[in-house]
């Protein structure tokens, strides 16, 4: 997960969306139909693959998928089980995203500035130097 990706989710109700992962819900989508499934996951972005899915049309009609993915701003209403503790969902997640360092910062990041020691260190040979060819 990238830093904009995880600033996403800690700062959006995406995180509970994501704590409801493996489980079994049904997500309202805004042209009126829903979806009732497994979710498998979901990104920042709300984004939401799932599995076992049945699919309630508009106009009634439903229809069976393996596997179905929702474009997050299609939904409009993500039903939360009666077995989720909102809080501790929400509170579990973002400590779990918040360990997780897949962000690693680079080496030239990590060095510190050495311009004025190499400066120095070069001043300081040269007056050695000149100060021996001098005498």
């Amino acid at each position: 997960m990238s830093l904009k990706e995880r600033a996403i989710t800690c700062n959006t109700l995406v995180c509970l969306v994501k704590s409801l992962e493996k489980k079994a819900t049904t997500i309202e989508l805004k042209n009126e139909s829903s979806v009732t499934g497994n979710i498998e996951s979901v990104d920042a972005y709300m984004n939401v693959q799932m599995n076992d899915v049945v699919f309630l049309a508009p106009n009634g009609s439903l229809k069976k998928f393996q596997t179905f993915f929702i474009q997050g701003r299609q939904v409009r209403y993500v039903h939360i089980p009666d077995d989720v503790d909102i809080g501790v969902a929400i509170q579990s997640n973002l400590t779990s995203i918040k360990n997780v360092s897949s962000y690693k910062q680079p080496d030239w990041k990590l060095k510190k500035s050495t311009f004025p020691i190499n400066v120095a260190e070069r001043t300081a040979t040269e007056s050695t130097n000149l100060s021996g060819n001098l005498s």
